[in-house]
């Protein structure tokens, strides 16, 4: 194999880890919590050009204890807006309130905290809270969104290089060259 192919085939495993880890970051993950907490914490975000001051905003903080492993869980509860992610998240007062109540009214049930993101302790990265409800104790959840949105991707990825790589698009682009002639 030539050394061109070999750098291809390099290029093509990165970019399919680096597709891995992003949909992995942001799909929406659960998890069976018990919450145990809030609260609103003011962070800086860095620092005013301008003036040189800090930059500071106030994050919600949802904490949760595991149902399966008992771990101790910290939660990001921010909105998302229009912006990216997509999940077009208004509510973060709202999902704050919901978990003060659940934590109150009823201590000993089981929540199901939907989420996305990574916990990363070195760069103090939270995953951020989007939804929170209250599930039956025995209740299993199934990731049913992600299983179909990978499943179309990986069906349009393999239409995609089915249609470059046997030269599919060949005969696409003389039908086009035809029909402008025409």
């Amino acid at each position: 194999m030539s050394w061109l192919k070999w750098v291809g085939l390099v290029f093509a495993g990165l970019a399919v880890v680096a597709a891995v880890l992003f949909l992995d970051y942001y799909l929406p993950s659960t998890e069976l919590v018990q919450v145990t907490g809030h609260e609103v914490k003011r962070m800086d975000t860095g620092t005013d050009k301008a003036s040189g001051q800090p930059v500071t905003r106030d994050v919600r903080f949802i904490y949760a204890k595991g149902k399966d492993d008992g771990k101790d869980y910290a939660f990001r509860n921010e909105d998302t807006g229009w912006g990216w992610p997509p999940y077009f998240k208004f509510d973060s007062g709202d999902l704050t309130a919901k978990a003060n109540n659940i934590k109150e009214t009823q201590p000993d049930s089981t929540g199901l905290l939907t989420y996305y993101g990574w916990r990363i302790t070195y760069f103090d990265l939270y995953p951020n809270a989007v939804d929170l409800e209250v599930v039956d104790p025995d209740y299993k959840p199934f990731p049913l969104f992600k299983i179909l949105f990978v499943s179309v991707l990986i069906v349009l990825v393999g239409l995609c290089v089915y249609w470059f790589r046997w030269g599919r698009y060949k005969s696409w682009l003389k039908q086009e060259g035809s029909r402008r002639e025409g």
